[in-house]
Parts: C-alpha cells; structure tokens; sequence
C-alpha cells in the first residue's frame, strides 16, 4: 500500500477545517454504507476547546457515531502516548513546581533581568503570584510564545 500526503495550507480562518471535516465526513459515510468499519484516524488540535468543536463538526447529518476518529490536543495526544507505553510517570508536585520557578526567578535576579520587580521578587508572596500566574496561562491555553507575542504589541 503507498502513502499519500496531502498538506493543506492557509491562514487561520480560511476554511481548512471545514474543508477537512466535510472531506472526512464523506469518506467515513462512504466507508459505513459498504458496511465496513472505520479503522480509525487522528487529529491534532490546538487546544481542548478546538478539539470538541472539530469532534461536534465531524459527528452529525448520516453520521452518527464514528469510534475510530479521535480527536487530541497535543498534550491529550502525548498523555495517551505514555499512558500506552505503559511506563509509570508522576507529574511534578506542587513543591518541587515551587522549587523550580523559585530557582529561575533567582537566576533571573542574579542576572539583572527583573529590575521592576528586584525588590519583592525573592519573597514567597511573589512566588505564588508567578506560580499562580503560570498555572492560570496554562489552564487558558496561552502559550508563552503567545504571551510573549501579546507584550511585544502592547505599548506600556
């Protein structure tokens, strides 16, 4: 059997989803009236948000169920990986998260790079601050290149 690879290009919000969903649609409804059963196939979304909106989009009209499509983020695409491998992780507790941005934040002290903060930034309080700042970036889905991007733009 030769693969095939077709890569679909374009700016965000020009249809390449859509184009996507209607293409899949047709192939999986195709698949179920010679009554055979989907394989499967994965999508990569951006985020979780993402990913239920392709899996609504992709369920509906004849289509009422597909189990061989499954729908990830990345990270949800990388849980799945370990948990198949069948190695056993332990995410990283609150004190050693604690312990590892206290340790950046000294560096980034150490080497001048927090002059508007120098004064507190070696306390506990700006240590949750931060902490908190983080996890709440990561629970919104903003990555730090985006972050980044976002305080480049913003005129202070």
């Amino acid at each position: 059997m030769t693969a095939k690879v077709e890569i679909l290009t374009g700016p965000a919000r020009a249809g390449k989803s859509t184009v996507l969903v209607e293409r899949l649609r047709r192939q999986v409804a195709a698949i179920q009236q010679q009554g055979m059963p989907f394989s499967g196939m994965l999508w990569i979304a951006p985020t979780v948000r993402a990913a239920a909106a392709i899996h609504d989009r992709l369920l509906g009209g004849s289509i009422r169920a597909c189990l061989g499509v499954s729908v990830f983020t990345f990270d949800q695409f990388a849980d799945r990986i370990v948990w198949a491998s069948g190695q056993e992780i332990r995410p990283i507790s609150r004190v050693l998260q604690r312990r590892l941005l206290r340790q950046l934040i000294c560096e980034a002290v150490h080497n001048g790079r927090f002059e508007h903060f120098h004064t507190i930034a070696e306390t506990d309080g700006f240590l949750d601050l931060v902490l908190d700042f983080v996890c709440d970036m990561k629970r919104r889905e903003i990555w730090p290149d985006e972050f980044d991007a976002a305080c480049q733009r913003t005129d202070w």
